[in-house]
């Protein structure tokens, strides 16, 4: 017996037993879902493949199962026959039409992601019961079928949400008109002068959308407009706007009440905003005086009574010839700003309100021109005003009273020369 046991021993040492084996696996894989999430409506393609790492394949066995909100729209077998058992669930017999070894094409899988999905899912496409049936060798063609259990292969799918709306819009000062609904894009919001900020804040309906467009907002006087983006997660967008419409109480009040020069007087009214006025050829200067000049050859603008503006208003930016002069009129003291020049000399006053709106007056300084007296009165109306020399017209009176008094004076003469010769 002993020497049985030690043979059969030996024989089993010698002789190799041959195993029968055949061993590979499966791959599943998908164009979107998964880096590139699949939009509600869209096709999504996967791609069962095979390897046969050791032996030789005879046939392939599995099943496709969908998850919810996938629908199967077709399979396109590269050697196989498929049965579709329960729904969403489908068994595939791979028949090779050769014996198969290394990798190899399963089928073709074209699902279809549902298009009444808003909030977002996320479902799956899996193949189970896998199972692979081949031999080791070319000579065990016609012997016994060896069985390979395979793993179940799943690819993850996310199917992305189109919800774009918003859930909620509250603002820390004043409140949206109209109320808030999701489906209304548009509001108003009214707040008093004194705001200076306001706080708007807003939540998505859904938690995978993103918002942008809220937070703290500088308001100036008047409308200010605040957009609100959401972003679903599908990258669809949908903008909601308010208006936000802060109280203006500044006021518009912003009149130059007084200006005028020495020697001259252009009958200033604080409105009207624009003036001519036409100097004698001997005046070359424009200049800032406190008091009245002794100079003949300079125009100069009354400091005294000038450049003042109303309450509330400020005095703006004051050029000559386009050249700023605003510093010297603060300074208060005797300046000569420019030279007047041949033709027009413009000086322009500018005068801001409260509420930032600003008034320009205009006034236009003309020295020599086509007529032989270029001192003469520019009386003009309307919106430019009355405009008077009133040197030129004293010089006017005192030639015509001369006039008389030498006639006056020379039928004085004759006449007692003749009552003298009479006697």
């Amino acid at each position: 017996m002993s020497k049985r046991i030690i043979l059969l021993t030996l024989l089993f040492l010698i002789v190799p037993i041959r195993v029968y084996a055949i061993e590979g696996n499966t791959t599943l894989t998908c164009d979107k879902g998964t880096t590139e999430k699949a939009l509600p409506g869209t096709r999504i393609t996967c791609n069962l493949t095979g390897t046969i790492s050791s032996g030789f394949l005879n046939s392939y066995n599995g099943k496709i199962q969908l998850g919810s909100d996938l629908t199967l729209v077709s399979i396109t077998p590269a050697a196989a026959t498929w049965s579709n058992s329960t729904p969403n669930e489908l068994t595939m017999e791979y028949s090779a039409k050769e014996d198969i070894t290394g990798n190899y094409e399963i089928a073709t899988i074209i699902i279809e992601a549902s298009n009444s999905v808003t909030t977002g899912v996320d479902t799956n496409i899996a193949v189970v019961d896998q199972q692979y049936t081949g031999f080791t060798g070319p000579d065990d063609s016609e012997g016994p079928d060896h069985f390979l259990p395979l793993a179940n292969r799943v690819q993850n799918i996310r199917i992305a949400s189109t919800n774009n709306y918003l859930s909620t819009i509250t603002i820390s000062a004043g409140s949206l008109s109209p109320e808030f609904n999701k489906n209304t894009t548009s509001y108003t919001v009214d707040v008093a002068s004194n705001v200076t900020t306001a706080t708007v804040s807003a939540t998505p309906e859904a938690s995978s959308s993103t918002v942008t467009g809220g937070g703290e907002k500088t308001l100036n006087y008047g409308t200010n407009e605040v957009t609100i983006t959401v972003k679903s997660e599908s990258n669809s967008t949908k903008e909601y706007k308010i208006l936000i419409n802060k109280q203006d109480n500044r006021s518009t009040e912003s009149n130059l009440l007084d200006f005028g020069f020495y020697n001259y007087d252009i009958k200033f009214d604080k409105d009207t905003t624009n003036y001519t006025l036409k100097v004698d050829n001997n005046i070359t200067k424009l200049g800032l005086c406190k008091e009245k000049p002794t100079l003949s050859d300079t125009l100069c603008i009354n400091l005294n009574n000038s450049f003042t503006v109303d309450e509330k208003a400020s005095l703006g930016e004051v050029e000559y010839n386009g050249t700023s002069v605003l510093a010297r009129i603060e300074d208060g003291n005797n300046y000569i700003i420019g030279d007047i020049k041949e033709g027009e000399n413009i000086l322009n006053i500018a005068v801001s309100a409260e509420n930032e709106s600003s008034k320009t007056y205009r006034i236009a300084i003309v020295k020599g021109n086509s007529n032989k007296n270029n001192s003469s009165t520019t009386n003009t109306t309307g919106a430019k005003g009355t405009i008077e020399n009133p040197k030129t017209g004293n010089t006017f009176v005192f030639i015509i009273l001369a006039i008389l008094i030498i006639s006056i004076t020379c039928v004085l003469y004759y006449y007692k020369k003749n009552q003298k010769a009479n006697s």
